[in-house]
């Protein structure tokens, strides 16, 4: 069973009961070598993420309670938020299989999450597009957002549209492909407020809502 944490934040974070087709980690976290080993596993797939995970941190200052990532596929994001921060619930939100314009995710990158989840206790994976998703959030409940779904202009912009008043004030929102994808820097660029860019691993956009 999950622990009492996680199912009080659910119920305060979430509109809607979680339904029959979410994945859910599963006990408490583990600590040590175990957990470095099945981190290394969970990441072993091929990621334009890879890099970042050294380099992110020092630009979040929060704590963070919730944390929801749109765009999962192999999971290298989502495992190592989940990892990076075990007090958080990690929400990750993909509808698999997906693809067309703006699409990087791989057939089989399902089936890698699924396989490694239950090794991350402070992990849920809803499988649903991003509108749908947004809907189950209150508003003004998320701590750390990351938006790494479609790369085009459009796709961006209707996140960011359906996902900005999910996002507290004061909490942080990451960006990924704001080098490598002009459409989604585009649309990271028209968002007011303060905002940094780490330009390594295809470009990782941070936008801090005051």
């Amino acid at each position: 069973m999950r622990n009492d944490l996680y199912l009080d934040l659910m119920k305060r974070c979430l509109v809607n009961e979680i339904y029959p087709e979410l994945e859910t980690g599963n006990g408490l976290p583990f600590i040590g070598e175990k957990r470095m080993s099945k981190l290394d596993e969970a990441r072993a797939k091929a990621s334009a993420w890879k890099g970042l995970e050294s380099r992110y941190k020092p630009y979040i200052t929060i704590d963070p309670s919730l944390i929801v990532e749109i765009g999962v596929d192999y999971g290298y994001s989502f495992f190592t938020l989940a990892s990076d921060f075990p007090r958080a619930m990690v929400v990750g939100i993909d509808p698999y299989p997906i693809s067309g314009e703006g699409s990087v995710g791989h057939p089989d990158a399902e089936i890698h999450v699924r396989k490694y989840i239950k090794e991350f206790p402070n992990t849920v994976l809803l499988k649903m597009e991003s509108k749908r998703g947004s809907l189950e959030f209150k508003d003004n409940s998320i701590d750390l957002l990351h938006i790494d779904a479609i790369h085009t202009y459009e796709a961006t912009k209707e996140d960011i549209e359906l996902w900005s008043f999910k996002l507290k004030q004061g909490g942080i929102a990451m960006f990924h492909d704001v080098v490598s994808f002009p459409g989604t820097r585009k649309a990271f660029d028209e968002i007011p407020g303060r905002k940094v860019i780490i330009p390594e691993c295809f470009g990782l956009g941070i936008w801090y809502k005051e």
